[in-house]
């Protein structure tokens, strides 16, 4: 049985997990403004990258100044609007950045950049940060 085309990539099904995720708390059923979506510091379990977070912003022009704010630059623009990597400055935890998101009118969200492994047999395709 073939698999369908856009989900090739384990990676590509974690990254709509996490969108859809960030849509939903995000929108409310439209009832209230927008609030800053945090992260959870990352479970004992989980493997991340050290040093780099993804930051969606909620006005993609202001998008370094947000950066900034919460310790980084940003290396990338995913190919998702208003997504970024974000090479976090040296001494700047992962935890640390997240805990600087609340009350960031610039940010709707932050997460740690997870990492993912395809299944053997799976053919992997472009990522959101693709070069």
């Amino acid at each position: 049985m073939a698999i369908p085309a856009p989900y090739h990539s384990l990676a590509r099904m974690v990254m709509l997990a996490v969108l859809a995720s960030v849509v939903l708390a995000c929108t409310g059923g439209g009832s209230s403004p927008p609030t800053t979506v945090v992260s959870s510091a990352p479970t004992s379990g989980s493997s991340y990258v050290g040093g780099q977070v993804l930051m969606k912003v909620r006005d993609s022009s202001r998008a370094d100044e947000a950066a900034q704010a919460i310790g980084g630059r940003i290396v990338r623009a995913s190919s998702i609007a208003g997504w970024y990597l974000v090479a976090l400055d040296e001494g700047v935890t992962v935890e640390q950045a997240i805990a600087r998101t609340p009350g960031n009118p610039l940010i709707e969200a932050v997460e740690p950049n997870y990492t993912a492994e395809a299944q053997p047999g799976v053919e992997s395709g472009p990522t959101p940060f693709a070069p």
